[in-house]
C-alpha cells in the first residue's frame, strides 16, 4: 500500500471521533493530589476511570453553567474548583459549591482536550498544537510549547513530567514544571489518545495499530504490542495488564512483561467500534462502543458479562464509582448502570448529545454537554 494513503487513512480514522477524548500503581500516582480529587482525563496517571470515592444513586443536579460553547473535554475537580474547557477554545475555573465563574481565558483555538492539573498548574493542548501550562490560581499562562499537529491527547502528569501526544505523530514528555523537553517518541501516524503510566512504564497506543511501552524517564522504547487495528482511546493499565478497544471494534487485554494479547474479541462480536477509553474495575472491563452498547468484559478471559443497549452511539469513556458506572451518550443521556449486572439506576436528560466523560471527586459527578451547558450532581439524599 502506497505509504502516504496509508497514513492517511489511519488519520483519518483516528480522527473521527472526539477527546474529551486511562486501579494502576500507587507509585505511578500524580503527586500532588488528595485521593478524593478528579485532576485529569481517566482520573489518574493508569488511566483507569475508578473514582476513589462512591457516588450512589439518584443524583440531583447541585448547579449548572452555560458556557457558551459545546463541551467535549472531561472537567477537573480539584481541592474545591472545577476546571472546564470548551470546543470554542475557553478555559474556565468554577467554585465547586455554587459554579461560580473564578477566572476564564483564552487558548486561541478549540479544546478537544481534557485539563490536567497538578501542583498548582494546569495542562493542556489545543487543536493549532500548542500544548500550555496556566496558573490554576487565576489562568496566567506559565509556558507554552509548540508542535507541529493538532492536540486531541489529554496531558498526564507523573514522575515530575507531563505527557501528551499530538497530530505530528510524537508522544511529548516536558518538564512539568519549567516545559522544557525531556524526550519524544516517533509514531507512524498520529498520536491521538491519551498516555498512560503503569510502573514506570508509559503506554500509547496509535493510529499505527501499536501499544507501546516506553521507560518513563528516557522514553526509550521497551517493548511494544502489535495488534494490527486503530487506537483512538487510550490504554488503561493496571496490576501487570492493560485494556484497550479500537476503531476497528477489537477489544483486547495485553500483559505488560512480554507485551503479549492475554485475550481479544474481534468485530465478529459486533461489539461496535471503540473511540472511549476502557474503565478497570476490579473483576471486569467496562467499555461504551459507537455501536449503542454500553458493556463488560471478564478482566481474565475477556468473556462478555453484560450489555446495556441505548439509543445512540456513545464516545464517553465510563467511569466507575463504588457499584455504579456512569457514562454519557449522544442520545443526551447521562446514565447510571449497576456494575454487576448492567441494569439501569439512573438517568439524566440533557437534551443534547453528551461526548465528554464523568469527572467523579469531592463528592460530585461533573460533565458537559453539547449544547455548552456543564452539570454539577451530587447524591438526592445528601
Amino acid at each position: 500500500m502506497n505509504k502516504t494513503f496509508s497514513r492517511f487513512r489511519i488519520a483519518f480514522l483516528c480522527a473521527a471521533t472526539w477527546t474529551g477524548l486511562s486501579v494502576g500503581s500507587m507509585a505511578d500516582a500524580t503527586e500532588n493530589r488528595a485521593p478524593e480529587d478528579w485532576p485529569s482525563f481517566r482520573g489518574n496517571p493508569a488511566l483507569t476511570g475508578v473514582a476513589k470515592e462512591t457516588l450512589t444513586p439518584p443524583l440531583a443536579v447541585r448547579w449548572t453553567v452555560e458556557t457558551g460553547s459545546a463541551i467535549e473535554a472531561t472537567a477537573a475537580i480539584v481541592d474545591d474548583t472545577v476546571y472546564a474547557a470548551t470546543a470554542e477554545g475557553r478555559i474556565m475555573a468554577l467554585d465547586l459549591k455554587d459554579g461560580r465563574r473564578r477566572w476564564q481565558t483564552e487558548a486561541g483555538a478549540a479544546l478537544p482536550a481534557s485539563p490536567a492539573v497538578d501542583g498548582g498548574r494546569l495542562y493542556i493542548g489545543n487543536a493549532n498544537g500548542l500544548f500550555m501550562a496556566l496558573k490554576t490560581e487565576d489562568g496566567t499562562r506559565l509556558w507554552s510549547f509548540e508542535t507541529e499537529g493538532k492536540i486531541e491527547s489529554s496531558a498526564t502528569v507523573s514522575h515530575g513530567l507531563v505527557l501528551f501526544g499530538s497530530y505530528d505523530h510524537h508522544l511529548y514528555a516536558l518538564d512539568a514544571e519549567t516545559g522544557t523537553l525531556k524526550w519524544k517518541h516517533e509514531s507512524e501516524a498520529p498520536m491521538h489518545g491519551t498516555p498512560g503510566v503503569v510502573d514506570g512504564l508509559v503506554l500509547a497506543a496509535g493510529c499505527d495499530g501499536m501499544i507501546v511501552m516506553l521507560d518513563v524517564a528516557t522514553g526509550k522504547r521497551v517493548r511494544t504490542a502489535e495488534a494490527g487495528v486503530h487506537f483512538s482511546a487510550g490504554p488503561a493499565g493496571s496490576q501487570g495488564h492493560a485494556w484497550i478497544g479500537s476503531v476497528d471494534g477489537d477489544y483486547r487485554a495485553v500483559r505488560l512483561a512480554d507485551a503479549e494479547t492475554v485475550w481479544h474479541v474481534d468485530t465478529d462480536e459486533r461489539l461496535g467500534a471503540c473511540h472511549a477509553n476502557a474503565a478497570v474495575a476490579e473483576r471486569q472491563i467496562v467499555f461504551a462502543s459507537r455501536n449503542r452498547r454500553v458493556f463488560s468484559l471478564d478482566r481474565t478471559t475477556g468473556k462478555t458479562q453484560w450489555t446495556f443497549a441505548i439509543r445512540d452511539k456513545t464516545d464517553s469513556s465510563p467511569v466507575v464509582s463504588g457499584p455504579t458506572v456512569y457514562v454519557g451518550a449522544s442520545d443526551g443521556v447521562v446514565y447510571g448502570l449497576n456494575l454487576d449486572d448492567g441494569k439501569e439506576v439512573w438517568r439524566f436528560t440533557t437534551g443534547a448529545p453528551v461526548t465528554a466523560s464523568p469527572a467523579i471527586g469531592r463528592g460530585v459527578l461533573v460533565i458537559g454537554a453539547r449544547d455548552g451547558a456543564l452539570y454539577c450532581f451530587e447524591p438526592a439524599n445528601r
